[in-house]
């Protein structure tokens, strides 16, 4: 890993070095990894056996700040982990639980940055997790087209993944969002996850585990399936799903791909009293539900076997304080008010009456060093505060109703100020005292969760805050103040990136004064965020940001040299970051938007020296702006050639084959169903029809999501009504009407299908 991320440097750094010689070299970028490998000293595993102890070492102290609610400082430690040790396993579980917590923040440009690393490892159920996640942040931004396409990825690479089946359920809900009615029944109806088909081998199944609450998912893989298939078209495949409570559904199944052997479907879970058939599964806690279907021909060839796969419900708990509704978690309890404490946890709802859990509160706060503590020596690491516990005490919580698997309770903490030696209450010692709680102390809740998703031991569920002093109404919390140099930093970023979306707006409606205006008080805003970083170290991502931020704001002002110049001063300063291959696609198009040969030339060469970095993200794009590019040149060549010769007609074959160079190379990239539709309307210009039909029925099937298919739909029964193809091109034009009804292409539609009704008529006739 390490060779290629040098190798990934090098080709970044020439890439920069091109920015003023414009050639980017290849000879030598096999051979340096090479040189670099017959140098690796003996040492080498020792030292990686070293880092991954350091990582880990990291990333636990990262998530205690993130668990004690110390969240800026948790995510620095866990950011900083990942730039010290990237290639270490610690430094992938810090990806994954940064890009949970900005999904849980709903911080979703962040949680795709970290996802897009771990997307890049070779487990292939983390980069279907990764290409997943993704896809839900597009969605939670109502980017539809890029959730699409990380959707479908996880669709079509990771088919019996669960990840895939999950899929279905966004992909449907984007279509939802976008009015496509058709499609999105289609994807929603495929929702589902598996059972693994080894869990089906020999008629009994080893018991798997489901998370209890949740909707149950089912796959069937059964080569015979397919005959069956072919022998009725009508014939359903139905499982049994029963519960040992008495509960029972049938489930129909639905095909999944093309192959004919692979079906899927799911059924809801809750809570509650069996209701058989009634298309929900009632549950309780620890249940064992058995899904069975009827197998015509096994694999030993025993004909009418019922297969049967065992599936054993369990609940992952979940502990913490929360407000007076027993919903939202709290981030601090007040000293004087009650504290409210909830357990979520099914596997307990054992009973049809209300059950009980019990928890365990303690109040703990931060040893204090002994003063003379730094007389035997100085320690340079940061070492974490030790806490000491006061009080523990031990509390029964009832579940809210039968059948809730939700148990709650409050009690008011007994609070003793030293300094001023008042308390709330009078304190007791009985089995039911309330625990003692100091100023600056924390509170922590623990449950025993004994079943879980997560492996076969118990583990100990815990949530800690803050105790705040005060009354409802008046609670006085200490907080830094605005000099802290990193929050100055932010505070400045967050405005000038502001700015820069007011210049934008004034530049779009002509006022240009303003735009600058605006634009020159954000690159002030920004120029401080820079010169913070003189000063104290700041965060790599929120310089990355800075420049990002400083660079678009220049374009706004049309200061293009100075734009290139802070690109490249980014790519030197941090050539492996995910900003670099953007950055590169700006100064390309700023090159080509200068109109000069040579300028033209030099950004072409920077979208083929995209196109050589080992891992980039941008690839698609810029295979597309390279046709896209070659396609203007020759049609500003034309235009002139055909000012004195009026005969002349272009050859857009050279195009063509660069715009299938990136529907072929980069078939999940947003710009190949782009490529695609240009590749269409070149047939059409050539009145090659055939051509035509043969390309929308791959574009159909291969993008199935894209926001171009109306177009598509439309280009298709002018081809079929071309070719005389009169009930298909019907039959297209019918399908854009009802399936994209604000399309742009309606009213040519409608005046299409009067048309070729015309020739139905008369040919009728």
């Amino acid at each position: 890993m390490k060779h290629i991320l040098s190798s990934n440097v090098w080709r970044r750094g020439m890439l920069a070095a091109a920015l003023c010689s414009f050639v980017v070299g290849t000879a030598s970028l096999e051979a340096a990894p090479a040189q670099e490998a017959k140098k690796a000293p003996e040492s080498s595993k020792s030292n990686a056996d070293h880092k991954e102890v350091e990582a880990s070492r990291i990333l636990r102290s990262g998530q205690d700040l993130l668990e004690a609610k110390q969240e800026e400082r948790g995510v620095k430690t866990l950011t900083q982990l990942t730039q010290q040790y990237p290639d270490t396993k610690a430094a992938l579980q810090a990806e994954l639980i940064l890009s949970e917590y900005f999904i849980e923040k709903k911080q979703y440009d962040d949680a795709i940055k970290h996802l897009l690393k771990i997307q890049k490892v070779e487990d292939e159920m983390i980069q279907a997790d990764a290409l997943y996640k993704i896809g839900i942040c597009y969605y939670n931004q109502s980017q539809y087209t890029q959730a699409f396409s990380h959707l479908r990825q996880v669709v079509n690479k990771y088919p019996g993944s669960v990840y895939a089946n999950e899929a279905y359920y966004y992909i449907g809900l984007c279509h939802f969002r976008l009015n496509r009615w058709l499609p999105a029944v289609e994807a929603l109806e495929r929702v589902g996850t598996s059972i693994p088909k080894e869990e089906l081998a020999d008629g009994k199944g080893k018991v798997v585990l489901a998370e209890s609450g949740q909707r149950l998912f089912i796959k069937i893989y059964d080569e015979d399936l397919i005959v069956m298939s072919l022998d009725d078209n009508k014939k359903k495949l139905v499982v049994v799903i029963k519960n040992e409570n008495g509960d029972a559904e049938k489930v129909t199944m639905e095909p999944l791909g093309k192959d004919g052997v692979t079906f899927i479907g799911s059924v809801p879970m809750k809570p509650g009293v069996p209701a058989a058939d009634d298309g929900t599964l009632q549950i309780k806690g620890g249940d064992l539900v058995s899904v069975s279907y009827l197998d015509t021909h096994t694999t030993s060839g025993k004909t009418d076997q019922t297969m049967i796969a065992q599936v054993k419900l369990v609940s992952t708990a979940t502990v913490g304080f929360t407000n007076g509704n027993y919903e939202d978690y709290s981030n601090g309890v007040l000293a004087d008010q009650d504290l409210f404490m909830r357990v979520r946890d099914l596997d307990r709802d054992i009973t049809p009456q209300k059950d009980k859990v019990e928890v365990t509160v303690k109040s703990i706060y931060k040893k204090e060093k002994p003063k003379d503590e730094l007389s035997t020596g100085i320690n340079f690491d940061e070492e974490e505060p030790e806490f000491l516990v006061r009080d523990t005490r031990t509390y029964t919580l009832v579940e809210t109703e039968d059948r809730s698997g939700i148990f709650v309770g409050f009690i008011k903490p007994y609070f003793f100020d030293p300094e001023t030696q008042l308390a709330t209450t009078e304190k007791r010692d009985n089995a039911d005292a309330p625990v003692e709680v100091h100023p600056d102390d924390l509170v922590q809740i623990e449950y025993q969760d004994e079943v879980h998703m997560q492996g076969p031991d118990p583990a100990l569920r815990s949530f800690k805050v803050p105790v705040l002093i005060g009354t409802s109404n008046n609670v006085t919390i200490q907080t830094q103040h605005i000099e802290d140099l990193e929050i100055k930093a932010k505070k400045n970023l967050i405005e000038g990136q502001l700015l820069l979306q007011l210049s934008r707006i004034f530049k779009e409606m002509g006022l240009t004064d303003q735009a600058n205006k605006r634009a020159t008080e954000g690159l002030e805003k920004v120029d401080e965020v820079l010169k913070i970083n003189a000063e104290a170290a700041l965060e790599r991502s929120l310089l990355e940001d800075a420049f990002n931020t400083k660079w678009e704001l220049l374009i706004v002002q049309d200061k293009i040299k100075e734009a290139i110049a802070v690109c490249t001063t980014l790519i030197k300063t941090f050539p492996e970051s995910a900003l670099v291959d953007r950055a590169l696609i700006k100064i390309a198009q700023i090159k080509i938007a200068e109109g000069s040969d040579r300028s033209i030339a030099e950004g072409l060469n920077i979208y083929r020296g995209i196109l050589q970095l080992p891992k980039s993200e941008l690839k698609g794009e810029a295979q597309y702006n390279i046709a896209l590019v070659l396609e203007d040149l020759t049609i500003k060549r034309a235009k002139e050639k055909q000012a004195t010769d009026p005969t002349y007609r272009p050859n857009f074959g050279p195009v063509m084959l660069e715009y299938k160079k990136c529907s072929d190379n980069y078939p999940d990239s947003l710009f190949a169903g782009k490529s695609l539709e240009k590749i269409a309307n070149f047939y059409i210009q050539q009145k090659d029809f055939m051509r035509v039909i043969e390309m929308m029925e791959q574009i159909f099937r291969d993008y199935p999501d894209a926001d171009f298919l109306d177009s598509m739909l439309f280009m298709w029964a002018g081809a079929a009504f071309s070719l005389g193809r009169l009930d298909e091109a019907a039959e297209k034009c019918n399908q854009l009407i009802s399936e994209y009804p604000n399309s742009p292409h309606m009213s040519k539609s409608q005046r299409l299908l009067s048309m070729i009704r015309e020739a139905q008529a008369a040919a009728e006739e």
